[in-house]
């Protein structure tokens, strides 16, 4: 049990910068649902749906090309 735990967050950890394409992408968005899912409240969620929605933001830069 602990060794698939270790191999779960390891894989978290390597989609962390993950864009649209890559191989871990689906694993990034697996690992942001299940944040959504155990946040504590709706203000807690709030906050997550923000910071997601600033990496797609970073992510739909980075596949077009800018650098600002």
């Amino acid at each position: 049990m602990a060794v698939g735990a270790i191999a779960v967050s390891g894989m978290s950890t390597a989609s962390e910068n993950a864009v649209p394409g890559d191989a871990l992408y689906g694993v990034k968005r697996s690992t942001e649902r299940a944040q959504l899912a155990l946040a504590s409240s709706d203000v807690s969620r709030g906050q997550l749906y923000l910071d997601f929605a600033r990496t797609r933001i970073v992510e739909a830069t980075a596949l077009r090309g800018d650098s600002d």
